[in-house]
């Protein structure tokens, strides 16, 4: 199962850069612009497909440039709503969670650096998403924005912040968990179960500050 797994997830990788290479040549050539800079944007999975489990129904993805010229942020919105629609097409669901946030799909990394700093909001989910990210499309420039810009002031050195929310979050799903019917185990929910260990490498991965 491993190396089916392994091929699986190669080939989504390869699907995905194919497909939005096509995508962002036609909004180029339908714009009579191009993007120039294309060391500025970067699309990263999350969730099962960043971890190699790539049989999940959906797409957790995260795209980000890194520029506030804003026809390269046109070019690049309209390509990964291109793509997007191509992924629907196969039947699969893509998940823009933190575009969700700010409503559209490619987020600039300044914005998204700033989301971050609100004290009123819970992003658990942001930090555990961007922590576990991988990315697919794009060059090292973007990836050291997501660690530079995010990930060592909001994660990795929030004061342990990020590792007591976890706690917390294990705590409380501990507390909710209503245990299966007698002979009968949920592998993704129940305590000590596939979520919590996810979580607990997450906090690992925080509290040694690795991205990899």
């Amino acid at each position: 199962s491993e190396i089916v797994r392994t091929q699986f997830s190669r080939m989504t990788e390869t699907y995905l850069q194919a497909v939005f290479d096509v995508c962002l040549r036609q909004v180029e050539a339908q714009r009579g612009s191009r993007l120039l800079q294309r060391d500025r944007l970067g699309i990263f999975m999350a969730g099962g497909y960043a971890r190699r489990r790539p049989y999940d129904e959906d797409f957790d993805l995260i795209a980000l440039i890194d520029t506030n010229d804003e026809e390269e942020q046109a070019i690049a919105e309209q390509a990964v709503a291109k793509l997007n629609r191509q992924i629907a097409r196969r039947g699969v669901i893509a998940q823009y969670h933190l575009g969700g946030r700010l409503e559209r799909f490619v987020l600039r990394v300044d914005e998204l650096d700033e989301l971050l700093k609100d004290p009123e909001e819970d992003f658990l989910v942001d930090h555990s998403q961007l922590l576990g990210s991988r990315m697919v499309v794009g060059s090292r420039r973007v990836e050291t924005a997501l660690i530079d810009r995010m990930l060592v002031p909001h994660v990795f050195e929030s004061d342990g912040a990020f590792e007591k929310r976890i706690t917390t979050e294990i705590l409380d799903r501990r507390s909710r968990f209503k245990p299966m019917p007698e002979g009968m185990i949920h592998l993704k929910e129940e305590p000590g179960g596939l979520r919590e260990i996810d979580l607990v490498l997450a906090l690992a991965k925080a509290r040694f500050k690795v991205y990899e």
